[in-house]
């Protein structure tokens, strides 16, 4: 997922990356060759050592070990957190008490709990959180929130959103020695299965372009053991939402929403009734 988000940076074209932090040597080694090929290390300097030129930017074990160092802290704006679920709320926590703005990668958290430990924690703290889930953005996505808040498209009176995805074809979070999905394949650790791993980016918009989930009748299944997922590889859902408003929604204030999650192909829609 890193290769995602420095492409970002990069296209941003104002962001540096100031420092690394991770426990393997070889995981900095990956993020900062790929730092360096989108051009987004802060520091620059010749390696003595060889004739070539050599990128070098601050490494560290742990987050913990970085904001230690005052005088790196002082540069940073944001601390960006991408690691298995299991370790947000540890990582962010320490993340925050520094004060500094933090993005951190979807989900919150794997439970509940978890997540409103967050949030109390981020409503204390000087800086925001922010979690890195896309959709919103998406231009599709803005386009249809100003077409109903015009009014252009009319009365919604229900919405559909559909993702189809291959676990085994799209693991941004790396594979574990054997080829498989490593931490992602435990409940525990990832807080769910297919939903959580990718469904939540069809969720969202919906929320975003009708309103907030009222009620919900789901059935998960886990219909392809060859993936070794603890989670749901297949998840069917109806919401009940109540709308934003009732302008352009039904006047019966609620909309039915039905979800389809499967791991099986690489497709998506939303649509809308």
């Amino acid at each position: 997922i890193v290769t995602h988000h420095c492409a970002a940076l990069a296209a941003a074209g104002t962001i540096k990356v100031v420092a690394l932090c991770d426990p393997s040597v070889e995981r900095r080694s990956i993020i900062r060759d790929i730092c360096q090929q989108h051009h987004i290390l802060e520091q620059e300097q010749e390696s003595s050592s060889s004739s070539s030129s050599s990128l070098v930017v601050p490494e560290f074990n742990t987050l913990e070990d970085f904001v230690h160092n005052q005088e790196l802290l002082d540069k940073v704006d944001v601390l960006f957190i991408a690691v298995p679920h299991d370790l947000h709320v540890p990582i962010a926590t320490q993340a925050l008490n520094t004060g500094k703005h933090v993005v951190m990668e979807k989900p919150l958290a794997p439970t509940l709990e978890e997540c409103r430990t967050l949030e109390v924690l981020a409503t204390k703290s000087q800086g925001m959180l922010i979690i890195a889930e896309q959709s919103p953005y998406w231009q599709e996505i803005r386009k249809a929130q100003e077409l109903i808040s015009q009014g252009t498209i009319g009365t919604i009176v229900s919405a559909a959103s559909y993702y189809y995805e291959s676990m085994r074809d799209n693991v941004t979070s790396g594979t574990d020695e054997s080829g498989g999905l490593g931490w992602r394949t435990s409940l525990k650790r990832c807080g769910g299965g297919i939903v959580m791993d990718g469904g939540l980016h069809w969720i969202r918009p919906l929320r975003v372009l009708c309103g907030e989930v009222e009620r919900v009748v789901g059935v998960t299944q886990n219909v392809d053991p060859g993936l070794q997922l603890e989670g749901e590889t297949l998840a069917h859902a109806l919401f009940q939402i109540q709308p934003h408003d009732n302008h352009n929604h039904h006047n019966n204030n609620s909309i039915q929403l039905f979800h389809i999650w499967n791991n099986t192909f690489v497709t998506s829609s939303i649509k809308l009734w």
